[in-house]
């Protein structure tokens, strides 16, 4: 049965708005007679607006009864995932950045929680303040371990690991500093999954999903059984994501939570059976059903890892994955046999392959995700500083003293940050030496688009090494930043001084009038005081009088 069959058959099951004796065709019919030509020339306009509105919500109401009709072998309409394909999602990797203006921060998170009695690695007595201030002078470690938190029950290893509640969806809690030259210190916190929160995502992915009617936007959306299955899905692991973002946000705000901007996150998604790398075309059915987990860009430009050859990242499209809105994610994900041949031995780890493929990656990523959210703070950074260019006009058009303060923070966040942050990408780029397992992702051209190609005749192109460009990029950016925060700061303090010159005149300007002011009450009180025969003044007023009275 093709496409125009599914349709017919959905049609002959429920006809359309207005057909018959259902609650809303009546309504419908009354409404689509007074939007008629005849009838809406004696209907006010704003009453026209409010019929077409409520017309338009009837036929959703029609739509979505029809999608209750559908047959569920319609693949348009339908995702259907194999019972012997199953994911997992065991960790995600959330990370926040600290620049000069939010290092306070981080000291007072650190003062706050008791998490060195767990760090039992390092040297003793030292603590976490004190291995910020030293990696922060250029003199300390490049990362070191802040905590280990197990959740209450959960296993974790005696004498490092410290018991706190945690959200459910979380069994243990990794946080990591990573020192980026001298000004800028990235903390990782990696999240491990209970295994409720294990087993929720797939259950999600492969429950049967009844359409829906959702309010968003001010109006009724139908959902067919495809798109509440997308929306379902991604919600389920999306719900993980907020949960990560928000701990982080509560006990470490950095510079992404003090603006309201997500942090930067990479998660885990490992499959029974889909190899992404297998030679064969995937089905459109089984394609949809990667779609709703936020995987929908692997076959158009892959980017694999050298190190682990069973590893793909991709970034989520919120394009195609609308749940996730403006929320930035990565995925690591891949068959977890294939991942786990190119980690090697498993046996050695307790808690099984996906704790070993966690461990492995946890270890190797770290510079990776700086990288990750070093883009993302030079992003909010370029916007930042297009909004102070585009409201300077009215920010700064009258210097007043709240508007002189705004002026203040300004340059001891942005520009401090900025010319900190140039230093520092340029430091951490120019280093030598790397961490032996440090991860390493390739852009490759999909299979399809290669095969293309040498049908075409034509070449097919290198892959491109994402680590190696990233950086690059991220340099010419801050120098570009670096000049903008100068040009910035020269013009804004031009007007400043112009202010203040301004704001002087019209104060010495209103000091001539208090003094004529004042001469002029000192006369009055002359003029109506009680002067003795021989006070001087009247003396010299009666010299005076007698002066102009001879001249006459």
């Amino acid at each position: 049965m093709n496409a125009t069959d599914y349709l017919q058959e959905a049609y002959a099951k429920v006809p359309g708005i207005g057909q018959g004796n259902r609650w809303y065709d009546l309504p419908y019919s009354v409404i689509n007679f007074l939007l008629g030509r005849r009838a809406r020339k004696f209907i006010p306009r704003p009453v026209r607006a409010g019929l077409n509105y409520f017309i338009n919500q009837l036929l959703q109401f029609n739509v979505h009864e029809r999608n209750i009709a559908r047959s569920r072998d319609d693949p348009l309409h339908n995702i259907s995932v194999s019972s012997d394909e199953r994911v997992s999602m065991p960790v995600v990797w959330v990370i926040e950045l600290f620049p000069p203006s939010h290092i306070s921060d981080l000291a007072r998170a650190i003062e706050r929680h008791s998490w060195d009695k767990g760090r039992a690695r390092y040297r003793p007595g030292e603590s976490n303040q004190e291995i910020l201030e030293r990696s922060r002078a250029g003199r300390g470690w490049v990362w070191w371990q802040i905590g280990d938190i197990a959740a209450e029950g959960s296993p974790g290893v005696p004498g490092r690991t410290m018991r706190q509640e945690l959200p459910t969806e979380f069994s243990n809690i990794e946080i990591h500093g990573l020192q980026i030259g001298e000004g800028l210190t990235a903390v990782l916190a990696q999240f491990r999954l209970s295994a409720t929160a294990l087993r929720h995502l797939d259950d999600v992915w492969h429950a049967d999903h009844e359409p829906q009617l959702v309010w968003k936007e001010g109006r009724l959306h139908p959902e067919d059984r495809y798109w509440a299955g997308l929306r379902r899905t991604q919600e389920a692991r999306r719900s993980v994501h907020r949960k990560a973002r928000s701990w982080l946000r509560r006990e470490m705000p950095g510079v992404f939570a003090r603006n309201s901007q997500c942090q930067p996150l990479t998660d885990l998604l490992l499959l029974d059976r889909f190899d992404p790398f297998a030679e064969s075309e995937i089905d459109q059915n089984f394609s949809s059903a990667l779609r709703a987990l936020g995987l929908s860009r692997f076959n158009v430009n892959p980017i694999t890892c050298s190190n682990i050859p069973g590893l793909m990242l991709e970034k989520v499209d919120t394009g195609l994955c609308a749940t996730f809105k403006d929320e930035k994610a990565w995925t690591l994900w891949g068959q977890r046999k294939s991942i786990a041949e190119s980690v090697g031995d498993t046996s050695a780890y307790s808690d099984g392959i996906d704790g070993a493929i966690t461990y492995v990656l946890g270890e190797a990523l770290r510079e990776f995700l700086a990288l990750l959210a070093i883009a993302d703070l030079l992003e909010f950074l370029d916007a930042k500083y297009a909004e102070l260019r585009d409201k300077s006009r009215t920010r700064h058009g009258r210097f007043r003293g709240r508007r002189l303060r705004e002026l203040r923070e300004d340059f001891l966040t942005l520009s401090l940050d900025v010319s900190s942050l140039t230093r520092d990408i340029e430091s951490f780029n120019a280093r030598t030496w790397r961490h032996e397992n440090d991860i390493r992702f390739t852009l490759n051209t999909s299979a399809r688009l290669a095969r293309a190609l040498r049908e075409a005749g034509k070449k097919e192109p290198d892959p491109i090494d994402l680590v190696d460009r990233w950086r690059a990029q991220y340099t010419l950016r801050a120098r570009e930043l670096a000049a903008i925060d100068k040009d910035y700061r020269e013009v804004l303090s031009t007007v400043a001084s112009l202010g203040t010159s301004i704001d002087t005149i019209k104060v010495s300007r209103i000091a001539i009038w208090v003094s004529l002011a004042s001469l002029l009450v000192a006369l009055v009180t002359l003029l109506v005081a009680d002067i003795k025969p021989d006070a001087p003044l009247l003396a010299l007023w009666q010299w005076i009088s007698s002066a102009l009275h001879v001249d006459r």
